[in-house]
């Protein structure tokens, strides 16, 4: 055995991690400059750009389920994906689920792949805002919170997609042009 499984779980991790702090900070970030609910606009992008190089650095069907399990967990406590609770575990491995599947579509195999990657950072980006949502309407949780977002939620949705879109698209075009060169990338 080569040791890739271990070194690609280790980096899959990290990068789950790495997304949360960094979602986290610009989170907090912006909701105390802006005010409430303004967090998830930036951070439609950036995490979407960190999982991004996770995913795109790991060619593997379970990549996206495992580094938004570790996003997810860690995201427990926290006010990223909305308020804090186990819900969020679920939303991960569901948000986890449908980009591997949309990663595997063999559609989006095109010659311009950047499609692919874009088509998949929106889909994820959108799924998981919906997702938030139904789980704060469903659970009860923070209702002035859910009303609020359910009354911007047509304006949300398309620029969470294409902000989510742009950062997996990136993600990728950075991964394969310059990441994907040093010894530690193409060792996972």
């Amino acid at each position: 055995m080569d040791g890739g499984l271990p070194r690609r779980i280790t980096y899959l991790t990290l990068m789950g991690a790495t997304a949360l702090v960094v979602a986290f900070v610009l989170g907090v970030a912006l909701n105390l400059s802006l005010g409430p609910a303004t967090g998830g606009i930036l951070n439609a992008f950036a995490t979407a750009f960190v999982i991004g190089v996770a995913v795109v650095g790991v060619k593997k069907w379970y990549a996206p389920i495992l580094v938004w399990l570790v996003f997810a967990l860690l995201a427990w406590p926290t006010p990223t994906m909305g308020p804090p609770g186990p819900h969020k575990i679920l939303i991960g491995i569901a948000t986890g689920i449908v980009l591997a599947i949309i990663l595997a579509l063999p559609i989006f195999r095109t010659r311009y792949i950047w499609i692919r990657y874009f088509v998949a950072g929106a889909a994820m980006s959108a799924f998981m805002t919906y997702l938030i949502l139904q789980a704060m309407l469903y659970l009860n949780l923070s209702p002035e919170a859910a009303a609020k977002l359910q009354q911007y939620l047509p304006y949300l949705l398309p620029l969470y997609a294409v902000l989510g879109g742009a950062g997996f698209a990136v993600a990728h075009r950075i991964f394969e042009t310059r990441l994907a060169r040093l010894p530690y990338f193409s060792r996972l």
